[in-house]
């Protein structure tokens, strides 16, 4: 099976039934992770795809129209990691402007409201992010019992 790509939509029946706002089900999702991952892990990270357009307000929704697609909204605040399996239905690639708009929402899910030098990392929300060649990140200390961590500067 070839490797799916950061940008591809596919569609998967997720495990998990849904529940009140959670996103389930056959449904289309958007791979967000990073191709070296897709490449090597048994699992992927994806975030939704729904044809409702609410709350386009939001800074984690990004709606568009692409292809074969309806008219579509990524919902960015509803993160998930899923095992890649067989029964994943390839349907499309998003191109770099959609994807680019998506990230967007994705810092904006995990790092809202702070500049640069003001963002909390977690090991998760790095995962997400585009790799830069290197950064430094300084740390903080601790607070509510979790490691606080300062970006400074990235190359």
């Amino acid at each position: 099976m070839k490797p799916y790509q950061r940008g591809d939509v596919v569609i998967i029946d997720v495990p998990i039934p849904a529940s009140g706002h959670v996103q389930g089900g056959k449904r289309p999702w958007v791979i967000v992770q990073n191709n070296m991952g897709n490449q090597f892990s048994p699992t992927s990270i994806v975030v939704p795809l729904t044809t409702k357009m609410k709350r386009l307000e939001m800074p984690t929704h990004v709606a568009f129209v692409w292809e074969n697609l309806e008219q579509s909204m990524v919902e960015c605040e509803q993160v998930r990691v899923i095992d890649i399996t067989e029964d994943w239905k390839y349907v499309c690639t998003l191109p770099p402007q959609i994807m680019s708009h998506i990230d967007t929402a994705l810092r904006n899910a995990f790092f809202y409201g702070g500049g640069c030098n003001r963002w909390r990392i977690s090991s998760i929300a790095l995962s997400m992010l585009p790799r830069p060649k290197f950064c430094i990140v300084v740390k903080r200390g601790v607070r509510g019992g979790m490691k606080t961590l300062r970006l400074v500067r990235c190359w």
